[in-house]
């Protein structure tokens, strides 16, 4: 009852629906944004490449119940955003 108050609170103060996700213990909407580039820039992601990554990426997400929510690439790097829950650790 707590966590839909706050969530209605949230909501209503912020006056725009918020991609909140909730477990058994806490609210979080947590974000980070991972940028991955070639050494020297030289543009070797071909897209073959990169649909694998996304692919592979997604996948990742899913084992450790995470979402990605965006997936950017050039040709030299590629943005993936992920929302995350907070017993994830980002640097191991």
């Amino acid at each position: 009852m707590v966590k839909d108050d706050i969530l209605l609170y949230l909501e209503l103060s912020c006056n725009i629906h918020l991609d909140i996700r909730q477990n058994r213990k806490s609210i979080f909407n947590i974000y980070t944004l991972l940028v991955f580039l070639d050494k020297y820039f030289k543009g070797v992601f071909t897209q073959p490449m990169i649909e694998d990554m996304k692919l592979i990426f997604s996948k990742v997400c899913d084992n450790v119940e995470s979402k990605l929510s965006e997936f950017d690439e050039e040709h030299d790097h590629v943005n993936l955003l992920i929302n995350y829950q907070p017993k994830v650790s980002i640097s191991s």
